[in-house]
């Protein structure tokens, strides 16, 4: 994909777009973190501006919009017979939420989280510190559906953060070849195509979170860096439901509660990383 990509633009501290030429058409994908509920209106709608004007392309093209909008779209109301959005989400809608709707209806932008039904798990992507609320705040917004094939929320992976990792999508096989302009008679296979496979993503981020790991082990001193990452589950009674989990937990299960030990060595340290990478991958698949 990269012998495809134009060039990137900064359009605010909070809007980034990168250009993607294809066959025919351009393709501009726009990276949002929109302003939270702290913020007065004015922050939000001039916001939406900036996104408004960041939407603006020369010549024929596809929009795709993702990020943390600070938004609840919830779930589509019996009543409302939109074409923007699905059946399918969690939760009640708020006074953000019904912004973000607007300008999906005004830019024609079709909100891909809606479509596809999964369990509720697969839906929400931020959680609150004491756990007891979840809601759905990051969307992939976009002019054409048909793009997409599935949009949804990678669980197998922790990062940490109030967030999840993200959100992932792919487009089919044959929209590829089609909006790259790559015929039959060319004869290049598919996998050398869809480079944006959900398991490249895993591959990535497990790899990223297995040698952050082994430098955090070997810190000699009682740097923050070390004690913030090195978190204990609260003591006391267990409460209900999923309990929270370390960072660290996913290496355990492969290494065993000894892989400081192990990791203290650089070299095999690297060498072990594989049978890590290959376990993430199989619970994203």
């Amino acid at each position: 994909m990269k012998n495809f990509v134009e060039g990137f633009q900064r359009h605010s501290e909070r809007i980034i777009s990168c250009q993607i030429k294809l066959k025919g058409e351009s393709l501009k994908v726009i990276q949002v973190y929109a302003p939270t509920s702290d913020y007065e209106d004015t922050e939000i709608e001039a916001s939406y501006e900036d996104l408004a004007k960041a939407m603006e392309m020369k010549g024929r093209g596809n929009i795709i919009i993702m990020g943390d909008f600070n938004a609840k779209i919830g779930t589509k109301k019996k009543e409302e017979d939109l074409e923007w959005i699905g059946c399918h989400g969690i939760g009640e809608r708020n006074e953000r939420g019904q912004r973000l709707l607007d300008f999906a209806a005004e830019n024609k932008l079709y909100i891909t989280n809606t479509f596809y039904q999964k369990p509720k798990s697969r839906y929400w992507t931020w959680e609150s510190p004491s756990q007891q609320y979840r809601n759905q705040t990051d969307f992939i917004l976009s002019t054409d559906k048909s793009l997409f094939k599935n949009t949804e929320v990678i669980t197998s992976i922790d990062v940490g953060s109030d967030h999840r990792m993200g959100i992932s999508s792919r487009l089919p096989r044959e929209r590829w070849k089609e909006i790259l302009g790559i015929k039959i008679k060319d004869k290049i296979p598919c996998k050398n195509i869809q480079q944006t496979h959900i398991k490249d993503l895993v591959l990535f981020a497990e790899r990223q979170k297995w040698n952050w790991a082994g430098d955090v082990a070997r810190m000699s001193d009682n740097r923050w860096t070390k004690r913030a990452t090195e978190w204990q589950p609260r003591i006391g009674k267990r409460s209900r439901g999923r309990q929270p989990l370390r960072w660290s937990d996913s290496i355990s299960k492969t290494k065993g509660r000894l892989w400081h030990r192990e990791a203290s060595d650089r070299y095999r340290w690297r060498l072990d990383a594989k049978g890590y990478i290959l376990q993430g991958m199989d619970e994203a698949s």
